[in-house]
């Protein structure tokens, strides 16, 4: 049995829809990551 797959342009508009989020969660997800990295730091001090 083969598995059907859509072609490009149905697959673009979920990538062009997707890709603001995947860049916000990102960003979100370092901003998080630096800030107890540094906070991390100053409470050894």
């Amino acid at each position: 049995m083969t598995v059907p797959f859509a072609h490009f342009g149905h697959w673009w508009t979920s990538i062009l829809y997707l890709a603001p989020v995947v860049v916000v969660v990102v960003w979100l997800a370092l901003q998080t990551w630096r800030a107890r990295r540094q906070g991390d730091g100053q409470e050894d001090e």
